[in-house]
C-alpha cells in the first residue's frame, strides 16, 4: 500500500513491474490516475486492464456510483478491488488518493504485507493538515500491525511522527540507502547501483524517478511476497 505525497505513482509502477516478473497475470496494480482511458489505471501483470473488463463492471454497478455520487477515485478502487477478488491475485500493489486516513482504498479486512511512504510535503493542506508532520500522519493510515514499513527522503519531525505510529502498531520503519553513481547516459536513461544491484537502468530522464525506483528496490528486499 503506497501513500505520500508525490512519487506514488511512479513506485507503483516500478512494483508492478518487478511483481509481474514472479507472478505474471497473478498480480495487480492499483493507480490513482490515468493518463489514457480509465482502464489504464488498473493493471493486471504488466498491462492495463482491458477496457471491456472494466466497462463491464462499470455498467453493471452504476446505479451504485450514482446513488452514492461516487468520485472517479472511489469508482476506480471499487471496479479494481472488485476484479482482484475475482482473479484471485497472489499480490495487489494499491496507490493511495490523497494522504491515506480516510483513504477509499484503506479497508478493514485488507491484508497488507507491507506500507510504503514516498515524501511529505506541504500539498493539500486544507484535508490533510497544516504541518509536515500532520501530512505525515495522515499518510500513517497505511501502516498495518506489525507489518513492515518503508519511507523515502522526509524530515526529522516526519519520521518522528512515523515512528510513533509504528511504536504503537509494533512495527518496523525502514529508510533508503543512497543511490551509487546515478547518471544520464545518452539523454534517454538513467543509471545507478544499488547496493546489491549495479548497473540499473530506468528509462527516463528525470531525476526524482531514481528515488521511485530505489524505493521499489529496497521493497523488494524486505516484503518476501515481492520476491
Amino acid at each position: 500500500h503506497v501513500a505520500g505525497s508525490n512519487g506514488k505513482g511512479c513506485t507503483c509502477f516500478y512494483l508492478a513491474l518487478l511483481a509481474s516478473k514472479k507472478y505474471g497475470s497473478r498480480c495487480g496494480t492499483l493507480f490513482n490516475s490515468f493518463a489514457g482511458e480509465a482502464n489504464d489505471a488498473i493493471w493486471i501483470g504488466d498491462q492495463p486492464l482491458k477496457e471491456e473488463e472494466f466497462l463491464k463492471k462499470f455498467e453493471e454497478h452504476l446505479p451504485l456510483y450514482e446513488k452514492y455520487n461516487l468520485t472517479g477515485y472511489e469508482i476506480l478502487v471499487d471496479i479494481a478491488y472488485r476484479v482482484f477478488e475475482e482473479k484471485e491475485l497472489a499480490l495487489a500493489i494499491v496507490e493511495c488518493g490523497m494522504g491515506a486516513l480516510g483513504d477509499p482504498s484503506l479497508l478493514d479486512d485488507l491484508r497488507t504485507e507491507l506500507a510504503i511512504i514516498t515524501n511529505v510535503s506541504l500539498e493539500h493542506t486544507e484535508f490533510l493538515g497544516t504541518t509536515l508532520s500532520e501530512i505525515a500522519l495522515a499518510c500513517s493510515g497505511v501502516i498495518a500491525k506489525k507489518k513492515p514499513v518503508l519511507m523515502g527522503p522526509i524530515d526529522e519531525g516526519c519520521e518522528e511522527a512515523l515512528r510513533s505510529v509504528c511504536a504503537k502498531k509494533k512495527t518496523s520503519l525502514s529508510r533508503l540507502d543512497r543511490p551509487h553513481l546515478p547518471h544520464l547516459v545518452g539523454g534517454t536513461e538513467f543509471v545507478f547501483d544499488y547496493p546489491p544491484y549495479k548497473n540499473i537502468a530506468i528509462a527516463t530522464t528525470a531525476f526524482y524517478e531514481v528515488g521511485d525506483a530505489i524505493l521499489a528496490l529496497e521493497a523488494n528486499k524486505i516484503c518476501p511476497l515481492l520476491g
